[in-house]
């Protein structure tokens, strides 16, 4: 799923996005473009005594993808912290997590950002868009 988003996501992507419902805009066009039959906002998953609603949902996938929209250097930290808390709350109702990361000031080293999340989370891939 990762794969259709990361080559076919910078065409629907024109110049840089503002926030993050412009980037979602674009992934749910993409989906429903694929016929993935995307649940926007749909649902939460129930942990503890919160709950955690993923941005986009693909049911038959058992799918959630979650945005995130990275401004700065110092939205790092706390995007990092939702994306460890988003795994534990989304891995009781789903079997894979998709996170796309709009990196708009370009400030993020992908593989250095990813890789410790991914090498200790099965089932969940980051994605880090920058166009």
């Amino acid at each position: 799923m990762a794969k259709i988003v990361a080559q076919n996501l910078p065409k629907f992507l024109s110049g840089k996005q503002k926030d993050e419902a412009a980037v979602r805009n674009a992934v749910v066009y993409l989906l429903k473009k694929e016929k993935l039959d995307p649940y926007v906002e749909q649902g939460a998953v129930a942990f503890g005594q919160t709950s955690f609603k993923p941005d986009i949902t693909l049911e038959r996938y058992s799918l959630a993808i979650e945005l995130k929209y990275c401004k700065s250097k110092k939205d790092l930290s706390p995007i990092t912290n939702d994306i460890l808390s988003d795994i534990i709350a989304y891995k009781k109702d789903f079997k894979e997590i998709l996170f796309l990361v709009y990196d708009s000031s370009k400030v993020i080293d992908k593989e250095r950002f990813t890789k410790d999340i991914e090498k200790h989370s099965r089932g969940v891939q980051i994605l880090v868009l920058d166009t």
